[in-house]
């Protein structure tokens, strides 16, 4: 028996313990091990709402919405007027999408308290999502009068008064919500101006929203709003101040590559000449890429050779490499020799030794490295496409098809891919499958310029001229 054991705890005990231990390692941001630790104290006490309690903040942190309405729904049941757990399941619900389970939360949380303003919100935005715009007025209305200088209130109010299309209104609304401009005035601010067509607006919002809490999208959208409004220059200038202050950001720099390709593909083609005289490894290597892709190999090698010499990273020789070997010139070989000598599983290299294979007729060589990075880099579409060019090379039209539809499905939005088909269709002399995939493209990426200017290249009817100018105005 237990008593008479030396050094054993009760159960209540033990879930203290572990009550404890989950709510030091919230603190210190170990959430998997939290979680792990407040599931042993609800096990060992499930009758204790502070321990579900403490399971719920842990779930939320692992991000198991599930299980967290699950603990809050626990707490609920011990402890019917616990108005914060209340408040949780609300918010969790709403994330979720469960919009009923939402309302019913926030119901009681009135019940309990009923000049809350926090759950009229949660009921408000249930319903608007619904497309009950009048009752979220009604809602939105409530909060302002409960509280007139409630921010979340005015914003739900002034998404009404958009919906309605009246923005002169929803604007003015939020001019008086704050003395400052928050985040949330911001973001409803940028989608008020969006929905208006008040480009200068929405850019201008947008700018400062950037600028109180950056993000790559945010970056994007402001730099096509500029380039929308006709102001190149100051889209050209954003860009490579983001380039700048971040020039060891890989993804930032994937993503500048595939948005230029699409904005703005003539930005590098005076390079070297037009680059800043200091321009670092960042822009050099980014301009490379884009120029590489517009078919200027002569002008991607010049704009790298200052970055040539003694510790040239990797990435460097391998952008190199593939300049030479696309301007036919010697010395791409040796270069990914010494790559690959130096780290085996370079994607960029392999890639090459890849097309070398490939020219050489050693398929079964070119598929093995093309396959390997694939597997390795499953979302490497020049990786994709490397393997679809040796089954290309060895004749295998049906495999090529299979694997570029399949590639498609995967990468719906990549004009890279697609270009590759449209050759292969236009080889094969397919203009029919032109025509449809060029239709499903720009309807499932409806906001992509190259898109639709690729589309424009391809019409073969005035409907086709139509939509296509549409989607370009």
């Amino acid at each position: 028996m237990c008593f008479a054991v030396a050094g054993c705890s009760s159960k209540s005990e033990i879930a203290a313990r572990k009550a404890v231990e989950a709510a030091a390692l919230l603190e210190q941001g170990l959430y998997p091990a939290a979680r792990l630790a407040a599931i042993k104290a609800t096990t060992e006490r499930d009758d204790v709402p502070d321990y579900w309690r403490l399971l719920g903040r842990a779930e939320l942190q692992n991000g198991n919405l599930a299980g967290a309405y699950a603990a809050y729904g626990r707490v609920i049941e011990l402890d019917p007027t616990d108005a914060e757990s209340l408040q949780m399941l609300a918010d969790i619900a709403l994330r979720a999408g469960r919009m009923r389970e939402a309302v019913k939360a926030a119901d009681q949380m009135l019940a309990l308290q009923p000049t809350l303003t926090r759950p009229r919100l949660v009921k408000g935005i249930a319903a608007l999502t619904g497309n009950d715009d009048k009752t979220a007025e009604r809602l939105a209305d409530e909060i302002i009068a409960i509280d007139a200088a409630d921010e979340v209130g005015k914003v739900l109010k002034a998404r009404v008064l958009g919906r309605r299309n009246d923005f002169a209104a929803a604007v003015a609304m939020l001019d008086n919500a704050t003395t400052g401009r928050s985040e949330l005035v911001l973001t409803t601010l940028v989608e008020l101006y969006r929905s208006s067509g008040d480009g200068d607006k929405f850019a201008a919002s947008l700018r400062e929203l950037n600028t109180k809490v950056p993000s790559d999208e945010r970056l994007l959208d402001l730099a096509a709003a500029e380039y929308k409004l006709d102001r190149p220059d100051v889209a050209r200038r954003t860009i490579l101040a983001a380039l700048g202050a971040r020039s060891d950001d890989v993804a930032l720099h994937d993503k500048l590559f595939v948005f230029i390709s699409e904005y703005d593909p003539t930005l590098f083609d005076d390079a070297p000449a037009s680059l800043p005289p200091k321009a670092g490894v960042a822009l050099r290597l980014l301009a490379a890429r884009v120029l590489l892709e517009r078919q200027k190999p002569d002008r991607a090698k010049a704009v790298l050779d200052p970055l040539i010499g003694p510790g040239t990273p990797p990435d460097v020789w391998s952008v190199y490499a593939t300049a030479l070997d696309a301007a036919g010139e010697p010395g791409a070989e040796p270069i990914v020799t010494r790559i690959l000598a130096a780290d085996e599983s370079n994607g960029d290299a392999m890639l090459l030794r890849s097309a070398f294979a490939r020219r050489r007729g050693d398929i079964p060589a070119a598929l093995r490295d093309a396959q390997q990075v694939v597997r390795e880099e499953p979302d490497n579409v020049q990786a994709k496409l490397a393997v679809v060019a040796a089954y290309r090379a060895r004749g295998d039209r049906g495999r090529v098809r299979q694997l570029f539809e399949e590639m498609l499905q995967k990468h719906p939005a990549s004009t890279i891919a697609l270009r590759a088909y449209l050759g292969f269709l236009s080889e094969t002399k397919d203009m029919a499958r032109v025509q449809s995939l060029l239709q499903a493209f720009t309807f499932v990426n409806p906001a992509r310029i190259d898109g639709w200017k690729i589309r424009q290249q391809f019409c073969a009817n005035s409907t086709c001229a139509r939509d296509s100018a549409l989607g370009l105005a």
